[in-house]
């Protein structure tokens, strides 16, 4: 033993070793490690998180661009929307309603150009008129839905989005 550390009032004796911990009972190393552990432990997520993320991001980016693109081309994007697969609830929820809210904008703009095509006719004659009216009425009805619903698309699809990044 050192002459350093058999003296009892010597500042050497009241240090611990540099292998243990201030308690002299669990090395350093030990609790660097599980220090480690308990700060990376939240950016290991499970697989079943990682998969749902990624299944939140192929519906979003579906979304997206049935969103962005011009009304005369949704429909087909409406089509690619449904064959997006999703296993969870909360996202096929979504999917379904942002299905139903572009369907009636589809509508909306189909009854729109109906309307448009009977009145372009030279001898459609009052019945024409009549069922062009009858067009636009419902076009009108379809788009109004549609501006409800698809703000309710957007708003689900944010938080859901913002739901999958916090986990």
């Amino acid at each position: 033993m050192s002459e350093s550390s058999s003296v009892p009032n010597s500042p050497r004796a009241t240090e611990p070793a540099p292998h243990t911990s201030i308690a002299g009972l669990i090395p350093r190393w030990l609790l660097l490690s599980c220090a480690a552990c308990v700060l990376f432990a939240g950016a290991c997520r499970s697989r079943a998180e990682r998969e749902r993320e990624a299944e939140i991001a192929r519906l979003a980016h579906a979304i997206d661009a049935l969103r962005n693109a011009p009304n005369v081309a949704k429909a087909p994007l409406i089509a690619s929307l449904e064959r997006v697969s999703c296993q969870r609830a909360e996202v096929c929820k979504l999917k379904q309603d942002c299905v139903a809210a572009y369907r009636h904008l589809v509508n909306s703009v189909e009854a729109s150009a109906h309307a448009r095509e009977l009145l372009s006719e030279r001898d459609g004659g009052l019945g024409a008129e009549l069922t062009a009216a009858n067009e636009l009425n419902r076009g009108e009805a379809e788009l109004h839905l549609a501006g409800e619903l698809t703000e309710l698309c957007a708003s689900r699809q944010g938080e859901l989005t913002r739901s999958a990044r916090a986990r």
